[in-house]
Parts: structure tokens; sequence; C-alpha cells
């Protein structure tokens, strides 16, 4: 311990604490947990394949599209039809009409 001398020429020890931390722990801490974190999302990774996610995942996105449309009479109405997104020849994303087939002919 380091000695210090005050106005009365008394000696004190000086208490830092540093003989009590370790300085490399909590650096080896943190890269410890990121490297286990990094092991379960790669493991998650190759997991995610073959679980039931892929089954959610690639379902189509469908939306009601209610548009307005001019009868040949002049008269307007509304259709409402069912849209997934998709894309188009061009790669860009469009609406792709969605039917139920109730019946085979």
């Amino acid at each position: 311990p380091a000695r210090s001398s005050d106005e009365e020429g008394d000696q004190e020890d000086i208490v830092t604490g540093h003989d009590k931390i370790d300085p490399g722990r909590l650096p080896a801490k943190i890269f410890r947990g990121a490297t286990h974190m990094v092991i379960v999302f790669w493991a998650l990774g190759l997991a995610m394949p073959f679980s039931r996610f892929k089954e959610l995942n690639s379902r189509p996105l469908i939306t009601d599209v209610v548009e307005e449309v001019l009868d040949p009479d002049g008269q307007e109405h509304e259709e409402e039809v069912q849209a997934a997104i998709g894309s188009g020849p061009d790669g860009l994303p469009m609406l792709v009409p969605y039917r139920y087939i109730l019946e085979l002919p």
C-alpha cells in the first residue's frame, strides 16, 4: 500500500481498491456472451429451413382490395377482390388477384 503524509506528518495508508479489480474479466465476459449469442443465432438459422417456421413464412400476404368499377350503363359499383403481394415480370411488387376455387368443372 502507498503511504501519504498529511499536514501533521502522520503516515496513512491510501485505500484504492485496485488490488481487488480484475481488469480483463468484464471484456472477456462480454465477448463470451456475444459468442454464445452468435452460436445460438447460427443454430436457429440452420434449424429454420427444417422447422414449421418455413410453412408459416411461405404463405403469401393476402389482403382485401376494393375497387370501383364503371358498368357499361355508367353505374358505379364496388367489387371486392382478395389479392396477394407478388412480383411482376419486371421484378417490382404488385397485387396478384387471389381466388379460391370452390368447384372444379
